[in-house]
């Protein structure tokens, strides 16, 4: 495969450029409240956008369709990749993302002790749980709302009717996010 090629232009320019080539093109993005820089992926097919999002460094997805274009619509250095299989490629990186997300993560090392008082630093913004199903949303949010940094892990264990996996993936998610210390 030809190595990625960097582009100094405008994404519409750069869409008119690649003419009828399916291609994927990706670009870095800071994105408030997420440590970092984040990638920004724009899928192309026969100058169509058949997809768009933003995942963070460790392939969560944060953003995706409306809300990741008007992001990235504004970036002016692009990286390409012709690629033939770009509906593939669109399905893969999907999948590939909300399977990464720490929520779904079934290795339980380095979860918070019991006695540990989780106290609120950020705001559990929408689009920090783009790419979660609305069962993973409900319980970040039924969590996160339980932390008033009086009660500790075991505490909010024992008031929930969830699962102690659910309630330690959601809180290390979060920690992750820096939403809670």
């Amino acid at each position: 495969m030809p190595p990625d090629k960097v582009y100094n232009l405008d994404l519409q320019t750069l869409i008119n450029f690649l003419q009828d080539q399916s291609a994927l093109l990706y670009t870095e993005i800071d994105i408030p409240d997420i440590r970092g820089p984040c990638h920004g992926y724009v899928f192309l097919k026969n100058r169509t956008i058949i997809g768009c999002q933003i995942q963070s460094q460790d392939s969560v997805l944060l953003l995706q369709g409306q809300e990741a274009y008007r992001l990235l619509s504004s970036k002016t250095l692009w990286q390409i990749r012709v690629d033939p299989d770009i509906d593939l490629t669109l399905q893969s990186m999907s999948q590939q993302s909300i399977q990464n997300s720490p929520i779904l993560d079934t290795n339980r090392a380095g979860f918070l002790p019991a006695s540990y008082v989780p106290r609120v630093i950020g705001s559990l913004e929408a689009y920090l749980l783009n790419g979660y199903t609305s069962k993973q949303r409900l319980v970040l949010r039924t969590v996160f709302a339980m932390i008033n940094g009086d009660r500790s892990v075991e505490e909010i264990k024992d008031q929930l009717n969830l699962s102690s996996e659910a309630i330690d993936d959601a809180l290390n998610h979060m920690k992750s996010i820096d939403v809670i210390e």
